[in-house]
């Protein structure tokens, strides 16, 4: 069915190739955003109180979350607008 998508009717399937290439995409894209996110959030009042741990889990969940469900963990208002423009771009 790979070697021959167009002919069998299903043009839509990817190559096992492009496949990997896409999710490396979206995999750096991921780590882009949290690499931005923690850098410009890690001292916000939006994360005040909380230890090392919660506060990587919390951005990692935050930043998959963005682009897929919309779902926060951090109170979206206390974010600066640099990081807000981030989510946008990234969504």
């Amino acid at each position: 069915m790979l070697r021959n998508q167009k002919e069998m009717g299903y043009p839509h399937l990817f190559s096992s190739v492009r496949c990997y290439f896409l999710g490396a995409t979206v995999f750096g894209f991921l780590f882009v955003q949290f690499v931005l996110f923690c850098s410009l959030e890690w001292n916000s009042e939006a994360m005040d109180g909380l230890n090392f741990y919660e506060k990587a889990v919390g951005s990692l969940f935050e930043v998959v979350n963005s682009r897929y469900t919309g779902e926060s963990v951090f109170d979206l208002s206390t974010l600066s607008s640099a990081v807000l423009v981030l989510f946008v771009v990234m969504m």
